[in-house]
């Protein structure tokens, strides 16, 4: 099982699995808002809703990707308990432009070993609403 605390605000997080939205945020969905992504300056996104006394997913972001990350934005501070598959070795694929990715680094790799693209500028972080690390690469 894999453990992510969730600050008030927006976070940036991976699950590193494939599954719905709907069933892997289910425990903690009456405090999650908005959850988007980021792909080749394209922005998908979902929002929670109460409709009819039940809290509904609403938008084009179904799904979860490995590799990917997303943006969760929640009401309060909140923990999510679930069970994901490390994917030890793998490719990330950057499209063109912006992109919100998130990989496994159990074996301890440099950044630029994973990321070796030289096309790449500049690789940030958030965490509790902040920006906390940005690395121009060029």
């Amino acid at each position: 099982m894999n453990t992510i605390n969730f600050s008030q605000g927006i976070n940036l997080v991976c699950f590193n699995k494939i599954d719905t939205i709907t069933k892997t945020l289910d425990s903690i969905k009456s405090k999650v808002t908005t959850i988007s992504s980021l792909e080749n300056n394209q922005i998908s996104s979902s929002i929670y809703m109460d409709i009819g006394g039940t809290r509904t997913l609403l938008g084009d972001l179904k799904n979860l990707e490995y590799y990917q990350a997303y943006y969760v934005t929640c009401t309060d501070s909140v923990s999510l308990t679930y069970t994901k598959i490390y994917k030890q070795t793998g490719e990330l694929k950057l499209a063109l432009g912006n992109n919100l990715k998130g990989f496994c680094n159990t074996e301890g790799r440099d950044i630029n070993q994973i990321l070796n693209y030289t096309e790449v500028n500049t690789i940030s972080c958030v965490e509790n609403n902040k920006i906390n690390a940005s690395i121009n690469l060029t």
